[in-house]
């Protein structure tokens, strides 16, 4: 609270200090504009008598006089140090240098929870649970702390601290809870669903292609889950059903997938518009036709009582069977346009060096090579492959390793990378013998096109990387 009063009372200095300078004028009395000399009484005077100033041009006089801003200029100064104080006080109050909550009367904590952002309101509630844990408050306040939690998580506008979300599933969990209040709270957590993606941003995808329909749904729940399921609120169970228009005009259910144990809590997400957006993703892949294809998502998050009930002893049976029927059902339609798919084409960097040597565009090194009786009968290799500093941040690799010893030929898919950095993978070398193998990598359009949102272009090939030697397997030593 003190912050906000901090920012009023300097806001409202500034605004004194304004009207200073912009207020009625008192008087009649013509003056000179310059030196603010009185003209009253000269007749016609073509210059000031105590500065000199023309009087003939524009605006050169004007008729009364603004008292002094002296006085409005010590309020200002008043106010801006005062308000300055308050945010200072409320700054040490957050780091806990000066914990001012603590001596804070209860009505004024109440109206903290209830009014401020976030983070001043989760310090208020969780004050007022310490004191009524201590017994300094009584049943009355906490009752009053869940009424004002349960109206500021219907207000789905705006913030919601996770203090009081854990205020409202407490009391849940001791059965204070009508099953009408919980409705309302399961209706007021998750609302507002959206299309997020479906992997390509451009929506352009080649026939059969495998990829995954994500959507959204915006979660007002708080993100700290204490021990127990039970005082967390709400188990959920997620159904996400996919469905594209066929030839006939029809629109069959593509694809469908259902996940069970979830908490409702608020999810994280790196981009600040999305910090409290839910996700469900649905794997399918695409038809081999070609062209737009429309289709829907019907996503339903439904309450599984059971998996809380036993943590809730005070809830009777038909309060868990009404729980039981608590569910969202979204429907969001979207479109996919399906091409040829020669048509979508990551630009090739050619191979090229100072040196003239391409393989030093290429990050490529052998971890361990093992014969067939170190590898189950097989024989394998370790390696670590990437893009170096010499190749654009942009560019990265989207083909095959080639791995070939005389007329055998095995082929390792190597996936983009992060720019400059490497992967480690294995390869089984079956039916390779020991000796040298050679390795040259290759670009591909089909696993540059799979990675296409990640890559601005791929490397060409082939590019030779050099041999290894598969080794010997070791003979045992007689006893």
């Amino acid at each position: 609270m003190e912050y906000s009063l901090g920012i009023l009372l300097c806001s409202l200095g500034v605004l004194v200090l304004v009207w200073a300078f912009v207020r009625p004028r008192r008087g009649d009395e013509p003056h000179c504009r310059a030196c603010r000399f009185s003209l009253a009484g000269l007749t016609e005077p073509g210059r000031c008598p105590e500065c000199g100033r023309e009087l003939s041009r524009p605006r050169s006089k004007v008729k009364g006089h603004r008292p002094s801003p002296t006085r409005a200029a010590f309020w200002c100064l008043g106010l801006v140090l005062m308000g300055g104080a308050l945010i200072g006080l409320d700054a040490m109050n957050r780091t806990g240098f000066f914990p001012l909550t603590k001596y804070k009367p209860a009505f004024v904590l109440q109206a903290e929870a209830y009014v401020l952002g976030d983070l001043r309101a989760s310090m208020a509630t969780d004050e007022l649970v310490d004191r009524i844990n201590g017994g300094t408050l009584g049943k009355e306040a906490e009752e009053r702390l869940v009424k004002t939690a349960l109206a500021r998580h219907a207000q789905t506008w705006r913030g919601f601290p996770d203090a009081q979300w854990m205020v409202i599933t407490s009391a849940m969990g001791r059965g204070e809870l009508e099953f009408e209040q919980i409705e309302k709270v399961w209706n007021d957590s998750v609302h507002s669903p959206q299309f997020i993606s479906a992997d390509w941003s451009d929506r352009t995808f080649y026939p059969g292609e495998q990829i995954a329909i994500s959507v959204g749904y915006r979660v007002r729940a708080g993100k700290s889950i204490p021990a127990g399921m039970g005082s967390v609120g709400f188990a959920i169970g997620q159904s996400m059903a996919t469905y594209i228009q066929n030839d006939k005009g029809e629109m069959p259910l593509f694809a469908k997938i259902s996940v069970r144990g979830n908490v409702l809590q608020r999810y994280q997400s790196v981009s600040a518009d999305k910090a409290s957006l839910g996700m469900q993703r649905c794997p399918l892949t695409l038809p081999e036709r070609i062209g737009v294809s429309k289709g829907r998502v019907e996503l339903e998050i439904s309450f599984i009582a059971d998996m809380v009930a036993r943590n809730w002893p005070d809830v009777d049976p038909e309060t868990i069977d009404q729980l039981n029927t608590l569910k969202h059902t979204f429907s969001l339609p979207f479109t996919l346009e399906i091409v040829d798919p020669k048509s979508i084409v990551v630009p090739v960097v050619k191979p090229f060096a100072k040196n003239g040597d391409p393989s030093t565009l290429i990050d490529f090194s052998i971890v361990q090579a093992y014969s067939a009786a170190e590898n189950n009968g097989s024989a394998g290799v370790m390696f670590r492959i990437g893009t170096s500093t010499s190749l654009d941040p942009g560019s990265g690799l989207g083909g095959y390793l080639e791995f070939v010893q005389a007329d055998k030929r095995i082929l390792a898919r190597i996936n983009y990378t992060k720019p400059h950095s490497t992967l480690q993978q294995f390869m089984t070398l079956e039916g390779f013998e020991s000796g040298p193998v050679s390795v040259t990598y290759q670009n591909d359009p089909d696993v540059a096109r799979n990675n296409r949102e990640k890559l601005s272009s791929v490397l060409g090939g082939p590019i030779d990387l050099g041999t290894f030697t598969i080794p010997e397997p070791e003979t045992p030593e007689p006893q």
